[in-house]
């Protein structure tokens, strides 16, 4: 989102966008996170965590590249879509799979930690949009070059992400057992754990609703309700879903609404200096991605902080 608030006057000035058409560009790539989570969720549990683990950052990737060829704005709004359907289908497979590899006792640390990507990303293209914007080297194409080369780590993240393996418990969950040891195993070798003998045949997939009950081949008809949204409108979890939702909805407005407006606000400050009545006129605004470098690497601080201090504090209280 960074990448288009840099971008944005550029577009407006090339393509004479309306307000309206401008902030078309940060909510179309909203709508297709939300479509992409959803979507993206229900296809990793029926089909495992890296269909959508590799596809998903491999859609963002390919209309990333396409919307810096694009040579209309209906074509750009058009592939930022499917990069929100792509991101959004990306980001909750990474936390799921992320965790069942994080011991418990640190795995509020460590998904702390994971959250930081969001502000190395808007770091990354605030820096290349630094060198390369203001030099508008390759005239009206200048934002294209800067839309591909933020295509880049997607694409080495898409190449490290072959290796990663399939979801454990979605390989339990499917009767294939014998895979989900393997993968197992493989992590505890790499963490210096081989020689502890807990992964044994039998193993069981249980929750908080079925402590004792293996799931196996032939009982797909009970792990379904793992995969199923109406799992989250049961009695006992709706007001939960319901609360956690808005939380979630008003925490992404804030968040990623910010993250999109700093370089578009810093922009329209450092151009209305030349009015000397201007409030602007008393801030130093005049370089505009120094000012969003330093609220995201204040911004980072936070992260950070809050990170290593999540498995010490109960979340609630952090939350609040």
């Amino acid at each position: 989102m960074a990448l288009i608030g840099f971008i944005l006057p550029e577009l407006t000035q090339q393509w004479t966008l309306t307000p309206s058409r401008a902030g078309l560009l940060g909510a179309i790539v909203f709508l297709g996170m939300a479509i992409g989570a959803w979507a993206g969720g229900l296809i990793a549990d029926r089909y495992g965590r890296k269909v959508i683990f590799l596809g998903g950052i491999g859609l963002t990737c390919l209309f990333a590249l396409l919307s810096a060829i694009s040579y209309t704005f209906n074509t750009f709004v058009l592939c930022r879509f499917f990069v929100g359907i792509g991101l959004g289908a990306t980001v909750p497979c990474d936390y799921a799979l992320f965790l069942e590899f994080v011991p418990l006792r640190e795995r509020g640390r460590y998904l702390g930690y994971l959250n930081c990507y969001y502000i190395f990303g808007n770091l990354f293209i605030c820096g290349i949009a630094w060198l390369i914007l203001p030099k508008q080297s390759y005239g009206e194409n200048t934002w294209r070059v800067l839309v591909g080369l933020a295509t880049l780590p997607g694409v080495l993240t898409l190449l490290i992400r072959v290796w990663v393996p399939e979801s454990p418990r979605y390989l339990l969950a499917s009767g294939q057992e014998d895979k989900a040891l393997t993968v197992m195993r493989t992590v505890a070798t790499m963490n210096n754990r081989a020689n502890i003998q807990i992964f044994k045949k039998n193993i069981r997939l249980v929750s908080s609703h079925q402590m004792e009950s293996p799931v196996t081949p032939e009982d797909h008809s009970t792990s379904k309700r793992f995969f199923g949204l109406s799992a989250l409108w049961t009695p006992e979890l709706k007001v939960t879903s319901l609360l956690l939702w808005a939380i979630w909805f008003l925490l992404s407005y804030g968040s990623w609404g910010y993250m999109f407006l700093v370089p578009i606000l810093f922009d329209k400050l450092a151009r209305e200096k030349s009015d000397p009545n201007a409030y602007a006129d008393k801030l130093n605004t005049d370089n505009v991605y120094l000012s969003s470098l330093l609220v995201y690497f204040v911004a980072l601080f936070g992260y950070v902080v809050c990170a290593s201090i999540m498995d010490k504090i109960p979340r609630r209280v952090l939350a609040t």
